[in-house]
């Protein structure tokens, strides 16, 4: 099956891979297995959104689901344009990146 997945933040540097890749994997295939497939390694602490919903590395994955890991964010400038404080803004920020 073939599925995308978007790297966000510095993962595209540190994974030494492109923004988005498509991936061919075996049916069945989970999220961490499609992680590793993309060169991230899944034990760190990550987002992971498939088709913009928040889910578990253990989650299975079809054909032509989208995934969006996104890495802890830290740091950043006193004025921060925007910040996340629940959910909503979790997947508001997922959809930003999402459509980048």
């Amino acid at each position: 099956m073939r599925v995308k997945v978007r790297l966000g933040g510095s993962l595209p540097q540190v994974a030494g891979r492109p923004v988005e890749q498509a991936l061919d994997l075996p049916e069945g295939a989970t999220v961490a297995e499609a992680l590793a497939a993309a060169g991230v390694n899944h034990g760190l602490a990550m987002l992971v959104s498939v088709d913009g919903q928040l889910r578990p590395p253990s989650e299975a994955l079809t054909e032509g689901n989208h995934v969006i890991v996104v890495p802890p964010v830290s740091g950043g400038s006193a004025l921060p344009r925007w910040s996340i404080r629940g959910p909503r803004e979790v997947h508001s920020y997922l959809l930003r990146l999402k459509h980048r």
